[in-house]
């Protein structure tokens, strides 16, 4: 499987490498936002299963090509109580122009994998495969400064079996829903 994720992303980049004789621009960008987190942790004394909010921080750095494309590489961390879920993805999104106005609407899909640090899997950090898809918009609101707002649905494959006292838990992330701001800035 993680050989059929790597084709993917060479046969994408490549089809795409034509685009870079076109008009592209350099963008990075920060934000921050909210996700709900969809996971499960069930035996010994543990039986808990339902949607927790984390704190998150987004850091991202991409080209957009003829204003139209846009190809990101997005870290993602998230915070909730006891979990880091560290997030990193490529991204490839459709700009959509509102009529005149400084607004564009983007939709588009991801790629990548996780880590989830959870004081109670004992050190054994669980590492694995992330997809999803992402819409907003973008506004611009200076001279080479935009606005992005916008919502991140990401699905995990995380499983990971450990043993708490002796008795075996079975730990589940199963999807995160994310609303987040950033800043961008192109040059």
């Amino acid at each position: 499987m993680f050989k059929k994720i790597i084709s993917s992303f060479i046969i994408f980049f490549a089809m795409n490498s034509s685009a870079m004789s076109f008009n592209t621009d350099t963008f990075v960008g920060v934000g921050t936002g909210l996700g709900f987190v969809k996971q499960s942790e069930k035996g010994g004394s543990k039986n808990e299963d339902g949607t927790d909010t984390s704190t998150l921080l987004i850091l991202k750095a991409g080209v957009v090509i003829e204003d139209f494309r846009r190809v990101s590489f997005i870290y993602n961390p998230s915070y909730l109580s006891g979990t880091r879920i560290n997030t990193f993805l490529g991204a490839f999104d459709y700009i959509l122009p509102i009529d005149y106005s400084r607004s564009k609407l983007f939709l588009g899909a991801h790629l990548g994998f996780t880590n989830v640090e959870k004081k109670s899997l004992e050190g054994s950090n669980a590492t694995d495969f992330a997809y999803g898809a992402q819409f907003g918009i973008l506004n611009d609101i200076a001279h080479n400064l935009e606005l992005e707002i916008g919502t991140k649905f990401t699905k995990y494959d995380i499983d990971k079996n450990y043993k708490e006292n002796g008795a075996d838990v079975k730990y589940k992330l199963d999807r995160v829903i994310d609303f987040y701001a950033t800043i961008n800035y192109r040059f």
